[in-house]
Formats: C-alpha cells, structure tokens, sequence
C-alpha cells in the first residue's frame, strides 16, 4: 500500500471512529458553561430586532454575505446561520402567523419540497417555533456536497427568523455526515435553547419620574439565581426555599400566590404537555394535601376552564378548577404553567372566598406573567 492510499485509509478510519461518537467535545464544554455570548443590537440584517446566542468558544462568527443573513457562525463542516427577515412595518395578523405553521407554509418559506421530519409546536424564548429535519445536495462546479439540517423557525412580531444548523460532508465523507449530524444535534438544540428576542424583554421607557416613582411604590421585585419577578407589594413573601427547585409563596388576607419552578423537565413546549394526565394529576395531589389536614369525607375537583394562552409573549396553560368537600366549595383555584429551557413554572392562584375573588388575584398576578423570568 503506497503512502497516498495509506493516508487515506488512515482519514477514513478516523472519521469512522470520531463521528460515531456519542457526542462532540463542544457540546460537553458547553453543558459545562464553556461557551461565547452573542449579542446583537439590531444592527445590519437584524433590521432593528435585538436577540442574544451562545455558540461554543471554537467556531468562527462572520457577518452574513447575502439578504437577511444576519451572521454565520461556524465549526468545521458544522455551523449556524441566523436569518431574520422583517417581513411589514407592523405585527403580523393572526391568522397570517397560523399560515406559517403549515407544512406547506414551512416548505415555502424554507424551499425545500420534502422533510425527513417536523414540529409544529415546540417554543423558544416563550415564542412558537417550528422545528425541521431534511437532507439537500448542493452542487459546486463538479463537487456535490451533501448536508442535513436542523431549522427552527418563529415568528416575532413582524419578523420571521431563522435559525439554520447544518452538518457538511463533501466527498470522499459524504457517507457519513449522518452519524456527524447525530453527534452534534445535541448542541445545536442547547444552542438554539439559548436564544433569547432581547427586544421582547425590553422595558418600556418611563416618561417621567412620578411615574417611576408610582412604579416603585406599587411592586416589589424577587431575585434569585433561577427566577425573577416583580409582584404587588400588598403581598407578603411568607415563604421561600431553595434546593434545586424554588419555591415562592406569597399571601394576601385569604388569598395565596404560589411560584414554583421546577429545574428538570421533559417537555419543552405546552403544546406538548397531556392535559388529561395533568389534570389528573391534580386531583390526586389535591387529595393528598385534604388527606394531610385530616379532611377524610368526599372531596371533588371541578375543572372550569382549561385553555393555553399567550400572555406577555409567554404560552401558558390556565387551568380553572374549585375543589368541593362533602359538596360545598372550599377553594377556587387557578394554575399557570410555563415552560423555558426545560424548566417548568407552576404558578398556582388560590382563594376560599369566591370565583369573583379569585379573577381578581388573577389580574393581580398578571404583573408578575409579565416580569417573570426563568434564568439560566
């Protein structure tokens, strides 16, 4: 065998070696917090719009070469390329954001005619975002290089953006960019998880002082290193605990606020969440709480309403339920869930007076949807 045909068996058997395993080195340095921060300020091809990325400290960031491209950031023959395209001067309609989140919409928009998979459900930064798999082969001059793609898509407002992961192989690789693409899938979902639309959590300028100062006097704000939020100050933090969870609860006369953040999450999107599993599961912990303060005879829970909605640019599922015991209701009860980087946030309303009290702890509780912050 000639030193040529050598080097040559020596590249496949190392390419065979290093992209069969589990996971790539970027994506254990990045579970460690070993990464770059991007921060675009709307500058360029962002065309306003202001939103952070973490990428691993080893690829390259470069400015986009062509329309709407807003930067490429790039590995070897793995990288990312954010697109954002301002698509009016005004938010988009709701019924043209649902002609996106088709199958015809999204093959439209991405320009490819088959997908290996998608999802039209999952959620990045509180926004729904579509997910998509496929394979293309592109051909330069007399090369063909084949590469498969991950691309979440979602709509902000007026803007459509992109985020387009991809895995290279040019020839004599190309029979392998599979088992690349699976090393590094696990990244590019960490980094697309850290996509953050900094101008959703923008503040709103205050005109003036006395207004500042009205703000101030009416909220208080709670810090810690998983959670924040901002809640009236009429509520009293009666308790909170930290463990790997945190556990918030505030209290009003009759009435309780309790925000519960729980770090380790299977789902990633509402939209993916079981209702039926999850209303069943609170009936049987409703009884067990009765059960701890000796409430033995028969108890019900009544489910009012169960929606998902969009409040502050967040998908929440409101569930509405009273619990009976021995057929009189002894508390109403409204729970919010929201779901952030595989992190749930259970904020139950709770109150013995009335439905009518209990709407009202509900708009007391809607400064906090919108300052509440799940942190890294």
């Amino acid at each position: 065998m000639n030193s040529k045909c050598l080097l040559s068996f020596l590249c496949f058997i190392f390419i065979q070696t290093v992209w069969a395993q589990d996971s790539c080195e970027e994506y254990i340095e990045f579970k460690k917090g070993q990464y770059t921060k991007y921060n675009c300020k709307g500058e360029g091809s962002a065309n306003g719009l202001n939103f952070s990325i973490k990428y691993p400290n080893t690829w390259i960031l470069k400015d986009g070469d062509r329309p709407h491209i807003v930067k490429n950031i790039m590995g070897k023959l793995e990288g990312l390329v954010i697109y954002v395209n301002k698509l009016s001067e005004s938010d988009l309609p709701k019924e043209d954001v649902s002609e996106f989140f088709t199958l015809e919409g999204l093959k439209y928009i991405i320009g490819v005619d088959e997908f290996d998979s998608y999802d039209l459900n999952q959620e990045i930064d509180g926004i729904r975002t579509a997910c998509v798999y496929f394979n293309t082969n592109i051909k330069r001059l007399d090369t063909e290089i084949k590469s498969k793609n991950l691309v979440y898509l979602m709509i902000y407002k007026n803007y459509l953006i992109q985020l387009h992961f991809s895995v290279t192989a040019p020839p004599p690789f190309s029979n392998f960019f599979e088992k690349k693409f699976k090393r590094y899938e696990g990244l590019f979902k960490l980094m697309a998880n850290s996509f953050i639309i900094n101008s959703q959590w923008t503040s709103t300028p205050v005109s003036n002082n006395s207004t500042l100062n009205k703000i101030n006097e009416a909220y208080k704000k709670f810090n810690s290193n998983k959670l924040s939020f901002s809640y009236l100050k009429k509520y009293n933090l009666t308790e909170k605990r930290y463990t790997d969870n945190v556990n918030v609860v505030l209290k009003y006369n009759k009435d309780n606020v309790i925000v519960n953040l729980n770090s380790n999450y299977t789902h990633n999107s509402v939209y993916k969440i079981d209702r039926k599993v999850l209303k069943q599961s609170l009936v049987t912990e409703t009884k067990k709480s009765l059960k701890k303060i000796n409430f033995t005879g028969n108890s019900e829970v009544v489910f009012l309403k169960d929606e998902i909605k969009k409040i502050h640019n967040k998908e929440l599922i409101k569930i509405t339920s009273k619990t009976k015991y021995e057929g009189k209701t002894i508390v109403y009860q409204i729970m919010y869930i929201y779901l952030y980087n595989n992190k749930s946030c259970f904020i139950t309303l709770t109150s013995n007076s009335s439905i009518e009290r209990l709407n009202q702890v509900d708009k007391d509780v809607d400064i906090l949807l919108k300052t509440l912050k799940i942190l890294n």
